[in-house]
């Protein structure tokens, strides 16, 4: 599990994927609502499972040996749920494979949506444009 200040192993990637999908969404609508906007990114389709494969083999493996997701948010315990499923049909098709392995596999597959909650999304997001911003304002002020 990772502890508060831990380093996303996946941030750059996670965050390129989610401005792609801002940008979208903004480039969509003609009257934006913040609370629309959000849960619209959130519900997009994303390039793969915002998690390592590490972390999905510890929790599939738990689950099952009989754990549960009881004590996780809605978001997380819905893409465990997902990557759980898809182990399920990988694992029949490939009963020799680790858990390790296929969790490995389908981490780095298409996901149906972000599994953020669009609070979490409007942070990530809002990170992202005030560094792009800081950034840009840095250059400006060197040309000057």
């Amino acid at each position: 599990m990772r502890h508060k200040g831990d380093e996303f192993e996946f941030k750059k990637e996670r965050n390129d994927d989610l401005m792609r999908a801002y940008t979208y969404q903004v480039g969509k609508m003609k009257n934006i609502s913040t609370d629309e906007l959000y849960m619209r990114i959130v519900d997009m389709p994303s390039k793969r499972f915002w998690v390592s494969p590490r972390r999905a083999a510890v929790v599939i493996s738990s689950l099952l040996k009989g754990g549960s997701l009881k004590n996780m948010g809605k978001a997380k315990k819905q893409m465990y749920e997902e990557i759980y499923r898809r182990v399920i049909s990988l694992r029949a098709r490939s009963p020799h494979t680790g858990i390790y392995d296929l969790c490995r596999v389908i981490v780095e597959q298409r996901a149906p949506k972000f599994y953020l909650t669009p609070g979490s999304a409007e942070v990530i997001v809002s990170r992202i444009r005030k560094e792009w911003f800081r950034k840009q304002h840095q250059h400006l002020c060197r040309l000057s």
